[in-house]
């Protein structure tokens, strides 16, 4: 077995990837530079996180494993920049939606809507994971006087009711919805996603 960590050949004796991890974290938690790992590949093959949680246990004995480390700060910037980017798409779909539903084509409006729905979700999961990554309290970052945990909420019921409407089939709630609600919505949630950046970057 060789490993190496950020292309420097390391001495980690371990059975499974799950003892590698955990001594490579050690290692780079000793060397006071705050680094954690970012990206894990056995043999050439890079790992997504999923598939790193079902091989834990498995013997890389025989194995190369690169593991490349990265500073929890740009991890999160890189993570934040990106949702917010992907925001701009969620409202180029949820107003291409709307206007399908107006002209009575659901069906094209529900296909444009489920990416969109994805991207709320991986919204939602970037912003509480880079601030548990950076220990933020994310309620002292006010938006318009609002705290996050307000703006979280109001997300919460605005989807719950956006389902319900998809549920009924009540186009024309959801086309109303689309059109009127939820461009403040994304207005608001890439305003705080900014804010917090800023935050992340004083």
């Amino acid at each position: 077995m060789t490993i190496y960590i950020d292309d420097r050949e390391v001495d980690i004796e371990a059975e499974d990837l799950d003892a590698v991890l955990q001594t490579a974290t050690e290692s780079l938690q000793n060397d006071e530079t705050g680094r954690i790992v970012v990206e894990v590949q056995i043999d050439g093959h890079a790992l997504g996180g999923d598939e790193i949680e079902k091989r834990r246990s498995e013997s890389v004995s025989e194995s190369e494993i690169r593991l490349y480390s990265s500073h929890p700060r740009d991890v999160a910037l890189s993570v934040l920049e990106g949702v917010a980017a992907a925001l701009n798409d969620a409202s180029a779909a949820q107003a291409k939606a709307a206007e399908l539903l107006q002209q009575d084509d659901a069906s094209k409006a529900l296909v444009e809507l489920g990416p969109a729905i994805e991207i709320w979700q991986q919204v939602q999961q970037a912003v509480l994971q880079s601030s548990l990554l950076l220990n933020v309290d994310l309620n002292s970052i006010e938006f318009d006087g609002k705290s996050f945990a307000v703006l979280e909420e109001a997300l919460k019921q605005q989807l719950t009711q956006f389902i319900e409407a998809l549920r009924a089939q009540d186009t024309v709630a959801l086309a109303d919805a689309l059109a009127y609600e939820w461009p403040e919505t994304i207005t608001h949630w890439q305003r705080f996603i900014e804010l917090l950046i800023e935050h992340v970057e004083d």
